[in-house]
């Protein structure tokens, strides 16, 4: 009866070893390999999402194409720089809309 007592425990012991190592195996192998493909596919898909037009993008814009105009003015050098000035002042009421 000694010898299948020894053996049953170290089947036991045998079996709490592998199942541990295979709980590590799957945590730190296959479950980060899968993590790394989810983050993945969350990052393409919000990569790829449309950025919804808030305020502070529409603003951005006006800001942008305000400066775009004013370096115009200020690399143009030449004698239309006081009639562009006085035509953005007629058009400042559009474009703070």
């Amino acid at each position: 009866m000694a010898v299948v007592d020894e053996t049953v425990f170290v089947l036991l012991v045998s079996g709490f070893w592998v199942a541990a190592l295979y709980a590590a195996y799957l945590r730190f192998f296959v479950v980060r390999r899968l993590n790394r493909r989810l983050d993945q596919v969350i990052d393409q898909r919000l990569a790829a999402a449309p950025v919804p037009a808030s305020r502070d993008n529409i603003e951005g814009e006006k800001i942008n194409r305000r400066l775009a105009v004013l370096e115009r003015i200020v690399t143009d050098g030449g004698i239309h720089t006081a009639a562009q000035i006085e035509a953005l002042r007629d058009r400042e009421p559009e474009l703070t809309r």
